[in-house]
């Protein structure tokens, strides 16, 4: 099958150029109008009918076309091969003008332009002698045997009902078969584009009513809703954001998107730049959130701040946990102490109390829970430790939340937000921070110990979340 994409002026024009090119066998698979005006027209044509050759027929006096479709018809008094196509074409012009477009009155176009027949031998029929209408023309012909008379019937040609059927039924090509890679690989791109302009119409429509209706019709109010939307951010703070944005840009001017980080700097917390930590900090969360791994990054950080850093490790459920702890302690020449009691803990404690920083890995269970005086819990809490909660990127708002309601407690210092280059939005934690108001303290946006570690910052949250591809750890990839 040949696939092409035809374009004119209009309709018209274009099936001209299709009769011209393929034939009267071509289908029409697809039709658009062109940006610059015109129409553009996608139509195909099996190879054994593109071989007969293109159907030229010469124009003619409306007057003479019963009498040239009788003659070509071979003789048919009856009219019954009329019929056959007529009701042919009234079955195929339905889904002709589906294909083509909601207008109908492109179907009707279609059929204005009559698909004449031809003589089965390529030939054009000589015009007909003058004479009364409807009479039988003279037949050319060698001799006058023939003078007068009509030509012996014979069957339709290929344009009748019946090939029609059969080409119809006849089992599709597999792509490739007949070279048809580049043409279907073409079609499938168009199809393609069609498709994404209409998911993107019925986004917009969709996009348009979830904001206040004084800000429907502002371009720039729904684009932003929508990206917002792109990055995983429900669409209730998405709809908060935008609409307190771009009151603040009615009032003062400017891009919408800065009043947008300024309505989220104002609500964003994060422990001020260079404070220092306390002297006995914990780290909590969830299994697999990245305690010990941030641990060991807390304490390389602050080992170029020229302070004496130690560790204690609750953590002696997991298997190996304890031993790869004291792997990076013996790399980094850090005092380690591994506890399993309140007692234990005690004692390291006091082993440690000179040291500037004494960082402790817990497990995943709820240290927020109370028990009696050998509890874990209850001797972080009383030696006066703050909590530093370690929750990953990826995972969801509610899930964030619940994580934070369960595992904070009173003696929580901040936020450690981990594993950022492994997240392909950050809208989740953004409806967290701001739901929640919990503190952000340091961010992970890398494997790299200590390059991809970093004090919290408000502006660097924000420039990672609307700009993705400004992440360390992405940057590189």
């Amino acid at each position: 099958m040949r696939i092409k994409r035809f374009s004119g002026k209009d309709l018209p024009a274009v099936v001209a150029q299709i009769k011209e090119e393929f034939g009267l066998l071509a289908i029409i698979l697809s039709q658009r109008d062109r940006p610059g005006g015109g129409v553009e027209v996608t139509a195909g044509v099996r190879d054994e009918d593109l071989a007969q050759g293109p159907a030229q027929v010469p124009a003619h006096d409306e007057t003479d076309d019963e009498i040239l479709a009788s003659q070509a018809l071979g003789g048919d008094p009856e009219g019954s091969f009329g019929r056959a196509l007529e009701a042919e074409s009234d079955r195929v012009l339905p889904t002709l003008a589906a294909l083509t477009g909601p207008d109908a009155s492109q179907g009707a176009l279609v059929r204005s332009q009559p698909l004449r027949p031809v003589p089965a031998d390529g030939g054009v029929p000589a015009k007909a002698a003058q004479g009364p209408r409807g009479a039988s023309p003279q037949a050319p012909g060698p001799g006058p045997a023939t003078a007068g008379k009509r030509p012996p019937p014979r069957t339709a040609p290929a344009l009748g009902a019946a090939a029609y059927r059969k080409a119809q039924a006849a089992p599709l090509p597999q792509e490739g078969e007949l070279g048809l890679g580049r043409e279907i690989a073409s079609l499938r791109e168009y199809v393609g584009e069609q498709l994404g302009e209409m998911r993107n119409l019925f986004l917009d429509l969709a996009h348009r009513q979830s904001l206040a209706e004084k800000w429907r019709d502002r371009p720039d109010a729904v684009a932003l809703y929508r990206r917002l939307l792109a990055t995983g951010l429900a669409p209730e703070w998405a709809r908060e954001f935008v609409e307190k944005s771009a009151e603040s840009k009615e009032a003062w001017g400017g891009e919408l998107e800065e009043h947008l980080r300024r309505t989220l700097r104002s609500r964003l917390r994060v422990l001020p730049p260079g404070a220092p930590l306390p002297r006995l900090v914990a780290l909590t969360g969830p299994s697999g959130s990245g305690k010990t791994t941030s641990l060991v990054r807390l304490a390389a950080w602050y080992q170029k701040k020229g302070r004496k850093v130690s560790a204690i490790t609750l953590d002696t459920l997991r298997l190996g946990a304890a031993e790869q702890l004291a792997q990076y302690a013996r790399i980094m020449g850090l005092g380690l102490k591994a506890c399993q009691n309140g007692a234990e803990f005690q004692e390291a404690d006091e082993l440690f109390r000179d040291d500037d920083l004494v960082l402790v890995d817990t497990n995943s269970r709820d240290f927020a829970a109370k028990g009696g005086p050998d509890d874990l819990a209850s001797a972080l809490a009383g030696a006066g430790a703050r909590r530093l909660l370690v929750l990953p990127a990826g995972l969801k708002d509610e899930d964030l939340e619940d994580l934070h309601r369960r595992l904070a407690g009173p003696s929580l210092l901040g936020l450690v937000l981990t594993k950022l280059d492994e997240t392909r939005g950050l809208g989740n934690v953004m409806g967290f921070l701001a739901g929640q108001g919990a503190p952000l303290a340091f961010l992970s946006t890398g494997p790299r110990t200590p390059e991809d570690f970093q004090a919290a910052k408000a502006e660097s949250l924000l420039d990672y979340w609307l700009d993705p591809g400004s992440l360390p750890g992405t940057a590189r990839k």
